[in-house]
């Protein structure tokens, strides 16, 4: 799907400010003012601020779009698209000290077809983003790898753990099966660092079974625009009605649904 290209910069730069807020108050001792939410989920005050942030910008520059985001109530407007919003993709990390977590924007149209998906990566600096069918980071264009089952070429998966009981039941019965392959794995706690690094060809693939649209949707597109292949554990193309993610390279996409049956 074709973006508008005003429409694009100016979620660009929305996100690099976001990037910006983060970093600046990013600890490497922790960050100690927090709450919890269901599940024992983290928020800070930084989320609080960030989803202030870009709420308030998509307001500006598009006040007649809906949004949707983790960390407020949805705002429903009267025009067709709809903005995701995961302000601080990987709170507990960055509550804890630690550098994987990223900053989710999308856009769906009426349809639920993604029009738009930007991932930032506030202490490296880096932001996805997808632009006429093309994945990019940085303005350089980005495809998944290529790596194959060889024998010197063996994958790398990233694997994604959940907060209720019933994703963490899926996670450790994904895990058992993984230590049967032959494959690398990572786990990052991260939707926008892991479908990111996919999408890049850092990782060969990665599984999810517990998400919710502000988490992937723009992951989704960056990977399928990068040439890779995003579906449900059934191995129907995902949507935004699926709950769980598979997404890889396509090389070894079949390899993976072995594993989450």
């Amino acid at each position: 799907m074709i973006l508008n290209m005003n429409e694009l910069k100016t979620t660009l730069k929305i996100i690099k400010k976001a990037n910006k807020i983060i970093a600046k108050n990013f600890n490497t001792f922790g960050n100690h003012n927090l709450e919890f939410k269901k599940n024992n989920e983290i928020v800070s005050n930084v989320d609080k601020e960030v989803n202030h942030f870009i709420t308030s910008k998509i307001k500006r520059y598009f006040p007649e779009d809906k949004i949707i985001s983790e960390e407020a109530k949805d705002i429903n407007q009267n025009g067709n698209d709809k903005w995701y919003i995961d302000p601080l993709d990987g709170t507990t990390n960055f509550v804890y000290g630690l550098r994987e977590f990223a900053t989710c924007l999308s856009k769906i149209d009426k349809n639920n077809n993604i029009k738009l998906g930007i991932i930032g990566i506030p202490l490296a600096k880096e932001i996805y983003y997808t632009h006429n069918n093309l994945s990019f980071l940085n303005n350089q264009k980005i495809k998944v790898s290529n790596v194959t089952d060889s024998l010197h070429e063996r994958n790398l998966v990233f694997l994604c753990d959940g907060h209720s009981q019933k994703s963490n039941k899926k996670f450790l019965e994904i895990l058992n099966r993984f230590k049967t392959t032959d494959m690398r794995f990572r786990v990052f706690s991260s939707a926008g660092i892991e479908l990111t690094g996919v999408a890049s060809g850092k990782a060969q693939g990665a599984i999810l079974p517990e998400i919710h649209p502000w988490d992937v949707l723009g992951g989704v597109l960056l990977i399928r625009n990068a040439g890779g292949k995003a579906t449900n554990f059934k191995g129907e193309e995902w949507t935004i009605k699926d709950t769980e993610l598979v997404v890889s390279n396509n090389t070894i996409h079949d390899k993976l649904l072995k594993l989450v049956i």
